[in-house]
């Protein structure tokens, strides 16, 4: 192994890869590759970042806007138009590519986004809290909310949430728009001809553009929704099929996914426990084969992305994993420096490239 340190990076030479780590000034949550050497990133206090040389210290460029208090936590481009989401249902979209942003929240909408995923020109997707799916046909300057309330059963799932303020005067309680609120109030309430949203307890982590008009959603419990925004039409299934749920892992107990990426051919999605799946179906319909490492992996995988026969998979605890062969050999990058940092965002930069970005703004790039 051959180790040669630079001011700001450290260049490592493995026997099959280089490893090449910085630091960018900030805890990246969101991450989206520009070009080879400048990256967008978000994170806190609504920072929204263009970092030029982000592998270089002495020459890096960074241009930073801060859009409100709270936390970014995806950003996705199409060409100059962007759109940014986070927490408590914000939505900011940009058409100078992220020299300026604008707050376009419908205020529908109070929870978090965890996902923001461009289809076409003007098809936007964004998922988050309690089932939560936003779509925009207007390259998202307007949003309207798609339920998925069909496939979300029993019905114990389910948690009714005001869509206006009310005065409950048999409880002399005032309830605000937006709030929980126990299910034989709701009822109560919507007898009355009080408008009453139902929010359903799952999160869905992550969306992936299959077409123009088709989009792939997963969140906990393994599951996998496949929505057809030309029809809404939606099918479901799972990671772990019902004839090998012998243990009793499907529903509930069914691993959490946290992020899904790939093209036809090779498709990978998971993350709770560490637990990675793999098919390789032209169309998602094909089985999922769940991935054994060479080593003990059961830290949590939050992001993955895949390019040709290139995989990246960053998470907790330093996990820095990647195959350059479709899945056929893993390899993984540990230091004790990141021992306990996490990679929020894993990319595929290029053919045999790899690059990670996490806490304390720690960005690693591997390469063949």
């Amino acid at each position: 192994m051959k180790t040669v340190v630079g001011i700001g990076w450290i260049l490592i030479t493995l026997i099959n890869f280089q490893v090449t780590t910085a630091q960018v000034g900030m805890d990246v949550h969101a991450l989206f590759i520009r070009s080879w050497d400048t990256i967008i990133a978000g994170g806190r206090r609504g920072a929204i970042c263009s970092i030029k040389n982000f592998l270089e210290k002495d020459s890096i460029e960074k241009k930073c806007v801060s859009v409100g208090d709270f936390l970014i936590t995806s950003l996705d481009f199409n060409g100059e138009k962007g759109v940014a989401v986070g927490e408590r249902g914000r939505i900011y979209v940009t058409s100078d590519g992220g020299t300026s942003w604008t707050d376009v929240t419908s205020g529908n909408v109070n929870y978090h986004l965890l996902d923001v995923e461009w289809l076409n020109e003007k098809l936007v997707v964004a998922v988050g809290d309690w089932g939560t799916v936003l779509v925009s046909r207007d390259g998202g300057r307007t949003w309207e909310e798609r339920s998925l309330r069909k496939l979300f059963d029993p019905a114990s799932w389910s948690i009714p949430v005001l869509a206006e303020d009310v005065e409950d005067r048999e409880r002399r309680k005032v309830y605000r728009k937006g709030e929980e609120i126990p299910r034989e109030v709701a009822s109560r309430l919507m007898k009355k001809g009080v408008k009453v949203w139902i929010r359903y307890d799952i999160i869905l982590n992550d969306a992936k553009a299959l077409s123009s008009s088709k989009v792939a959603i997963v969140g906990e419990r393994g599951k996998i929704f496949v929505m057809d925004l030309s029809s809404d039409k939606v099918q479901e299934s799972n990671v772990i099929s019902t004839a090998e749920d012998e243990e009793g892992l499907f529903g509930e107990e069914a691993p959490t996914l946290f992020f899904i990426a790939g093209s036809p051919g090779l498709w990978v999605t998971g993350g709770g426990e560490g637990r990675i799946f793999i098919n390789r179906s032209d169309s998602l319909t094909g089985p999922w084969e769940e991935v054994t490492f060479p080593w003990r992996q059961e830290d949590t995988v939050f992001s993955g992305d895949v390019r040709e026969d290139t995989i990246c998979l960053g998470g907790a605890y330093g996990t820095v994993i990647f195959s350059f062969d479709g899945g056929k050999t893993w390899e993984r990058f540990t230091d004790e420096r990141f021992a306990v940092k996490w990679f929020r965002r894993a990319r595929v930069v290029k053919k045999g490239a790899c690059l990670f970005a996490g806490e304390d703004g720690n960005v690693i790039l591997v390469s063949e």
